[in-house]
């Protein structure tokens, strides 16, 4: 039976940061910005089949441990302006237990406001706040009537700017 999971990570506006991780209440809504103006917070509800959370990953002697969250089978990631859909989809957490990272992969799809894409990998950093799409990359943007292609394709969630490796491009 899939399940949520919800993570909330806030992008500090000074160096002060405050996270949290709780299973979603009923109609409990995500927040996204398009971009991530400093000091919003993000989070994500997570769904799939199974969940298994890594503790201690990347431990050396007297070093912080990280941790991660590894969901698979129909792995749904949502907020407001974001839905993610793929096969696999890894959270990176720091020794605090905050997420930085995440990572997908099998058949990814994703929505970012009107932009609708899919790559064979997604990666999502929290800082600096971007998304990257990887292996056959597309990303087509219905207010703007473009579609591109790619290598890989880079959006900065903080300005919208796009970044795309071996680049096409389809114009109105």
């Amino acid at each position: 039976m899939p399940s949520w999971l919800l993570l909330a990570a806030a992008v500090p506006a000074a160096a002060r940061a405050t996270t949290t991780a709780q299973a979603a209440q009923p109609g409990q809504r995500s927040v996204l910005a398009s971009g991530l103006p400093e000091g919003a917070g993000l989070a994500l509800k997570l769904k799939a089949n199974r969940l298994v959370l890594h503790r201690d990953r990347g431990c050396a002697s007297g070093e912080a441990c990280a941790s991660e969250l590894e969901l698979v089978g129909a792995v749904r990631v949502r907020s407001a302006s974001l839905e993610l859909r793929a096969g696999r989809v890894t959270v990176d957490l720091d020794a605090r237990g905050r997420p930085y990272r995440l990572r997908a992969g099998e058949g990814v799809t994703v929505r970012l406001g009107d932009r609708e894409g899919s790559a064979d990998a997604l990666s999502l950093l929290l800082k600096p706040p971007r998304i990257t799409l990887r292996g056959n990359a597309r990303l087509a943007s219905r207010k703007q009537g473009l579609a591109l292609r790619g290598s890989w394709i880079e959006v900065d969630l903080e300005n919208g700017a796009v970044v795309v490796q071996r680049a096409e491009v389809a114009l109105p």
